[in-house]
């Protein structure tokens, strides 16, 4: 889970083409299972997600 601190986001261009990107930042936590079957657990961890989106 991410709880978000900040959103960065961002327009630029016109009605047929441009961008919109939305970089959240803020602190995860949860748990990940790796390929061998191993459940890791975190939380604290300060990352980021991107969402991104053009049109050309």
């Amino acid at each position: 889970m991410l709880i978000p601190r900040y959103d960065k986001h961002t327009v630029s261009g016109g009605e047929h083409k441009g961008s919109e990107v939305h970089q959240v930042f803020g602190t995860w936590s949860g748990r990940l299972r790796t390929d061998d079957g191993l459940t890791l657990e975190f939380s604290g961890m300060q990352g980021f997600a991107e969402e991104a989106r053009q049109r050309w």
